[in-house]
């Protein structure tokens, strides 16, 4: 599972990136051979149908590479999406998710779901409104207030019945009890699959983590700016962390 994961964050990387015939090759490629469903599911929501968001074209993936590693992006220390977000001025919003396995209990049976750690202005990054209630609020990502859950439609449908009092109700996600805060429009499950979102809590400890790279980082570029623009920006950044951080950053 943690390996398909892994490809399946490369292939919409990719997708991102490129997203036309050569990135369905790669997404192909990544994924390999057995998992069809998976590639068609992919390709009919970045390719067959319009990407769902508005001015899409102001929007990018931020993502770190090693030095003569080709064209293997990697994903992003936790501090340097820290640092990105407070030093640079090319973005409207720069928000950052992870991967989670969540497990719903309670009700007739038990389930397991494709969830997301967000950061709160992650919808705002991508300018998309929930349904009926809310997102998060900014002060949700910080421990002991992150228990909090954003529904996708379709999740809400199939487990709950569509029930419009859920909101402010709680459901039980990994053994914690989660307050629904909001439900989002039909057709959104942004990153691919995704069924539902949680605030991504960290303490000070883990914002300074700079070895570990398990963040995907997705930007919106203010009205007026060039990815090249934004991607000068963040090289000199760079060359900043990497004076500050030598060890880090060999």
């Amino acid at each position: 599972m943690e390996t398909l994961r892994q490809d399946l964050r490369y292939a919409l990387r990719r997708m991102l990136k490129s997203p036309g015939y050569t990135a369905v090759i790669v997404l192909a490629l990544a994924l390999g051979i057995g998992v069809n469903t998976a590639i068609f599911s992919v390709a009919d929501a970045f390719l067959l149908k319009p990407v769902p968001f508005l001015d899409a074209d102001r929007l990018v993936m931020v993502l770190e590479k090693k030095p003569n590693d080709g064209d293997d992006w990697s994903s992003v220390a936790n501090a340097n999406y820290f640092d990105w977000k407070n030093q640079s001025q090319s973005f409207e919003q720069l928000a950052a998710y992870d991967w989670a396995d969540v497990n719903i209990t309670g009700g007739d049976h038990p389930e397991q779901v494709q969830g997301f750690l967000v950061t709160p202005n992650f919808f705002d990054a991508l300018s998309v409104k929930p349904a009926i209630g809310r997102t998060f609020l900014p002060e949700e990502d910080q421990r002991g207030r992150e228990q909090v859950v954003v529904l996708s439609n379709g999740l809400w449908e199939r487990r709950f019945g569509s029930d419009p009092d859920l909101i402010g109700k709680t459901v039980s996600l990994n053994a914690k009890k989660c307050t629904v805060a909001g439900i989002m429009p039909k057709g959104f499950d942004f990153p691919m699959t995704a069924e539902l979102w949680m605030p991504l809590a960290m303490d000070a400890k883990q914002r300074d983590i700079r070895d570990s790279h398990d963040l995907e980082v997705v930007g919106r570029l203010n009205a007026g700016t060039s990815t090249s623009q934004a991607r000068a920006e963040m090289e000199t950044i760079f060359r900043r962390l990497e004076r500050s951080y030598p060890q880090t950053y060999k």
